[in-house]
């Protein structure tokens, strides 16, 4: 019973199959002139017509030229020798032999096939064209030239219409300018547009690109690249989720998550998004980006800021600046302001606008700071406008402190060695006997002075240009008088690690 019910369901499914096709109106093929009349042999109970030389046929809307044909019954054809098929459109394929399927509109060309459509061609040996959809297929290995782009791939299926071409397994894309591998793209023959899902490789005379998704547009000559983007161009790279590139105007969009990284200026920077220009050379990165400079100690100093600029001002120098909520962290110093500028050529930097430096115990601040760096430790700092130095003794609470106009720190191994200080020099430090404790707080007042330090406490002060002194012994010492007018402590914007920036 079942096999009764089988037998009918694939008798129903062939007649309905049967009878759709040959509700489909089958179209004569015309003979065209100069085609001879040929020959009718019959072969295995058909009636075939021969055509040999200069032939030309039609069906429908397609054109066939051809050395020599064979027409069947049901309009099919077999066509060999300098196959021409040309469709109404202007596309045209050129082949060795030619299987054309009238009913499905199908044609099978064989043997150095070149299908041309516009600007277009496609080189392969086998194709396989709907000639009713304009949509072909090769399987064993095709090349496309368009413009001054060439692609190969094993594989490959063309949309005529869409103008679009997907390619499939060893895609390889040579042009003049670049060179890109894939497992897969698809490509716009008419605005010269290739995307790429897949892992892809994008290499030119600067270095190269590996992507798992983008697109790059040759009329324009824009990129953008996704999921796991790798940009190497020495001596530097750029690691990021989401890049937008103009080549034209050497401009580069970076939407997520990114580092980028200087070998040769030992600076890396990590940040949500930013924007490169100056053919890539420069960058400005924001939403709280950080920047780590490498030294030869391994201990790396960390910048953080609400924007990040590193930016290129000869071909051996680059300069970092940060702005706005500026914070440093040194295992050696720390440091907080609005604005940070960092230059490699003479590893210096610039604190701005509300500066703060902390060195051990120390504190200096003032409009401007000028740090003068040697393996990335202080070798000197030079402060300008309301400068001020505090230094937090064993007691909490006690500080010597040192204002000026301005003032230059010297440090010897990472240690404050001594300090000049220029311009209504004002000084407070505890006099401190061995074994005994405090035995009291100087006071002074000068032009100028020189302060010497041992183990980074105060040693010895030279007073230039009338000096004013006075001693408070301890019982003395009060809130008025322990303090300088200008006092500033802010031990709270001190970042103790970097996790604090």
């Amino acid at each position: 019973m079942k096999a009764k019910r089988l037998s009918y369901l694939i008798f129903f499914s062939t007649l309905s199959f049967s009878t759709e096709l040959f509700s489909q109106e089958l179209y004569e093929v015309e003979i065209l002139p100069p085609t001879v009349q040929g020959t009718m042999e019959t072969v295995n109970g058909e009636q075939l017509k021969i055509l040999v030389g200069n032939v030309k046929l039609k069906h429908r809307l397609n054109y066939i030229d051809c050395d020599s044909a064979v027409i069947y019954p049901n309009n099919n054809i077999d066509a060999f020798g300098h196959v021409i098929i040309r469709k109404k459109s202007g596309a045209k394929v050129y082949g060795d032999k030619l299987n054309y399927l009238s009913l499905q509109k199908v044609a099978i060309i064989r043997g150095n096939v070149i299908f041309i459509d516009k600007k277009s061609k496609l080189y392969a040996e086998d194709i396989t064209y709907d000639l009713n959809n304009d949509v072909g297929q090769y399987l064993t290995g095709g090349k496309l030239i368009n413009g001054e782009s060439e692609i190969t791939s094993q594989t490959g299926t063309f949309y005529t219409k869409e103008n679009l071409i997907l390619f499939r397994q060893n895609v390889k894309v040579n042009h003049p300018k670049y060179k890109l591998e894939s497992d897969s793209l698809m490509y716009n023959t008419k605005e010269k547009r290739s995307i790429f899902k897949t892992s892809t490789k994008i290499e030119n005379d600067s270095g190269f690109i590996w992507c798992n998704a983008g697109w790059h547009d040759e009329e324009k000559n824009q990129s953008s690249f996704g999921r796991g983007t790798y940009i190497y161009n020495p001596p530097s790279w750029l690691l990021t989720d989401s890049i937008f590139y103009d080549k034209k105007n050497g401009e580069s969009y970076i939407y997520k998550t990114f580092e980028y990284h200087d070998t040769a200026a030992k600076t890396h920077l990590f940040g949500d998004s930013a924007y490169m220009y100056n053919e890539n050379k420069d960058m400005i990165a924001y939403k709280r980006p950080i920047l780590i400079m490498e030294s030869s100690d391994n201990k790396p100093t960390f910048v953080r800021g609400d924007i990040l600029i590193n930016q290129a001002t000869s071909k051996n120098e680059r300069v970092m600046k940060a702005i706005s909520n500026v914070k440093l962290f040194n295992d050696d110093f720390q440091a907080a302001g609005d604005t940070l500028i960092y230059k490699t050529i003479d590893s210096t930097i610039c604190i701005t606008k509300n500066a703060f430096l902390w060195q051990s115990q120390s504190q200096l601040s003032g409009l401007k700071l000028f740090i003068y760096l040697i393996n990335k430790k202080p070798k000197r700092i030079n402060v300008y406008g309301n400068s001020f130095m505090a230094q937090e003794e064993e007691v909490k609470g006690h500080y010597n402190q040192v204002s000026s106009d301005s003032s230059h720190f010297f440090f010897r191994d990472g240690k404050m060695d001594y300090l000049f200080a220029f311009g209504n020099s004002k000084s407070i430090y505890y006099g401190k006997e061995e074994g005994k404790g405090y035995l009291g707080l100087n006071s002074s007042e000068s032009y100028s002075l020189k302060m010497i330090y041992d183990t980074s406490k105060p040693k010895e002060v030279v007073f230039y240009k009338n000096p004013k002194a006075i001693f408070y012994p301890v019982k003395e010492i009060t809130e008025s008088n322990r303090f300088l007018t200008n006092f500033v402590w802010k031990s709270a914007l001190r970042p103790r690690s970097k996790d604090d920036l």
